[in-house]
């Protein structure tokens, strides 16, 4: 599972937290990352431009900044490692986009 925010201020920027540490082995470290949002409620049509940036990526956790967003929208995003051993992993999580 990740840390990944339960709610951000349309005008913040904040990171994400992709934790792949309990679904990787032990010295496995992330050789490649894919990220992507999803709308669970709301609109917003341009979805991917929440994303600011490459993600980071240090050992077991990739780290990905999230700026904007669109007031009252839920987005769904899901990271998918895959290992130096080679096996693939997911993990998840949503945040809603607030005005504070």
């Amino acid at each position: 599972m990740s840390t990944i925010l339960g709610e951000k201020d349309y005008q913040e920027t904040k990171v994400l937290i992709f934790d792949f540490s309990a679904e990787m082995e032990e010295g496995e470290t992330i050789a490649s990352l894919t990220r992507e949002v999803d709308v669970l409620q709301g609109a917003d049509p341009l979805p991917d431009q929440v994303f600011s940036g490459d993600p980071t990526i240090a050992g077991q956790v990739a780290y990905q900044r999230m700026s904007g967003g669109v007031i009252g929208t839920q987005y769904h995003f899901r990271g998918r490692a895959v290992g130096n051993a080679g096996l693939a992993h997911v993990v998840s999580g949503t945040v809603r986009v607030v005005r504070f």
